[in-house]
């Protein structure tokens, strides 16, 4: 059994001491009845505490403690400390409460979001693009797909925006993931279109790597998704609370997993050829 928290706390709250406390309040709350209910794994939203918990004494021992009082794997979003800058990463903590040495952090990160690309120069010629980057400092990327070897299963990372990316699912699958996590924010988008337009997107990874996904999202969508692309289990946008189902680990390999976008290139080069192939018949 799986479970997803949606603790349904605004991006523009989550900075201070006090959305802290919130957090940790419904991040427990909901983390102890999923496991009332049997959850063994257990997926926080992106960026559950918006620091870098790891160097946080008490948030790791909060997190550790309910670890071990929900008797589940753990995958916790949060930043990391990286090689030169923070990561947007998350956090996979054992049953016992341990944190484990796998470190999955975000891979492809949202350009004047979480980095400001050529900052030097967008900074002299149009500043006001610098000012709308969510963090004062850039975001250095992850670079592979740093698969978890839990109780749960090996667990394939991804966080929001590398969930449109269907190459970073592959590489997770190849690697040998047998289930996807996904953790997002999403709360900039409220209940409009992009919330449902995102939770879509979850469903094609799903299906493609022929792995179950479970989906934590901020303030919504949450869901659970099956190797076929079907909806387990799905929380509303912008309410708290959590969704569990049963899931499988998935160790086998789609097609597509095998061959990637070869027979999408392999269109590609023949479409290429038509307008070529149409101007030698009209001149021959």
């Amino acid at each position: 059994t799986a479970a997803a928290i949606q603790p349904n706390i605004s991006s523009h709250e989550k900075w201070g001491v006090e959305s802290v406390r919130i957090s940790m309040e419904r991040l427990e709350k909901y983390s102890l009845a999923a496991a009332e209910q049997g959850a063994k794994l257990i997926v926080w939203s992106e960026t559950a505490f918006a620091s870098d918990v790891l160097d946080d004494e008490s948030l790791c021992q909060f997190i550790s403690d309910l670890a071990v009082r929900c008797k589940a794997t753990i995958v916790v979003g949060a930043f990391s400390q990286g090689e030169k800058l923070d990561r947007n990463s998350l956090l996979f903590v054992n049953p016992d409460g341990s944190f484990r040495s796998e470190i999955y952090s975000k891979r492809h990160l949202v350009p004047f979001g979480e980095y400001v690309p050529w900052r030097a120069f967008f900074s002299a010629v149009i500043p006001q693009l610098t000012e709308i980057a969510m963090l004062e400092e850039d975001l250095e990327p992850g670079t592979d797909s740093a698969l978890a070897y839990t109780e749960a299963g090996v667990l394939g990372g991804l966080i929001c925006f590398d969930s449109i990316y269907e190459t970073l699912s592959l590489d997770s699958a190849r690697d040998g993931a047998e289930v996807m996590i996904l953790s997002t924010n999403d709360s900039w988008f409220l209940d409009s279109a992009a919330v449902y337009m995102h939770n879509c997107q979850a469903k094609l990874r799903a299906v493609e790597t022929g792995k179950y996904l479970v989906r934590s999202a901020n303030t919504g969508i949450s869901s659970i998704i099956d190797a076929n692309g079907r909806l387990l289990a799905m929380k509303e946008p912008l309410v708290e609370g959590y969704i569990t189902a049963e899931i499988c680990p998935k160790t086998g390999q789609t097609l597509y997993t095998k061959i990637g976008n070869t027979a999408v290139y392999l269109l590609y080069s023949i479409l290429m050829q038509l307008p070529l192939a149409y101007f030698l018949a009209l001149i021959l």
